[in-house]
Order: C-alpha cells, then structure tokens, then sequence
C-alpha cells in the first residue's frame, strides 16, 4: 500500500472538506509544525519508539498540511515541490564520497556543504 500518497490525499480531502483547516493562515501551519517539532525533541529524550513516531506522525501531517495550503494559495506547485526535493538529494548525496564509508562527522559536513553550495551556485542563488 503506497502510505504516502494515500496521506497526501487524506490531507488534501481534508483541507477541502474542512473550513477551519481551509481559514488558517500559512503563519499558523508553520507555527503549529514547530510546535509539534518541539513535541517531538522531548520524546527523542524519552526514547520511546512508540511515543517518537507518535510525534513524527503530527510532524508529518502538519508538514503536509503546510505544503497543501501553500499550493492552494499559488505560493508552491506541490509536484514541483516534490520534483525538486527528489532532485536535490539525489545529486548531493553522491558528493558525499559514500555514506558508507568511515569518515568523520566533520568530513560529511564538509563534503555535504561542499555539494550544498555547487547547487546553489548552479541556481544562481
């Protein structure tokens, strides 16, 4: 069962279904995300599993939720969105040598910012 897409439906049929959903601004779906990422930092503490995907859930949702107000309101393309996600990652994670092999933390970083600032280059950004 493809999960993320039945979500990203379920968030859409509600943002059309629900009038309260469809009143808030962008302003409070971002508010409301670091709120549930801060909900999220104290479970990390607790070491739950149950209790951190509980809180990732809500992550999530609202993450998705931001993103489909976003598209209603013309500001984003949901597809281009994801498009550019995919593209992003794919062509940053090879610089860096390979995940798998044993460097520092700090190598990774740098190698990561390295690969980080190509792109924006190539942006013009």
């Amino acid at each position: 069962m493809d999960y993320h897409k039945l979500l990203k439906q379920l968030v859409q049929d509600n943002y059309h279904k629900n009038e309260w959903i469809k009143s808030q601004d962008p302003d409070f779906y971002f508010q409301w995300l670091k709120d549930e990422i801060d909900e999220v930092a104290v479970e990390l503490a607790s070491k739950n599993q149950e209790l951190i995907e509980f809180e990732l859930v809500d992550v999530l949702w609202t993450l998705q939720n931001l993103i489909e107000r976003l598209h209603q309101d013309g500001k984003i393309d949901k597809t281009t969105l994801y498009q550019k996600a995919y593209t992003k990652y794919a062509q940053r994670l090879p610089n860096i040598a390979s995940w798998w092999d044993p460097i520092s933390k700090e190598e990774q970083d740098r190698l990561w910012n390295k690969a980080k600032k190509k792109q924006k280059e190539m942006l013009g950004i």
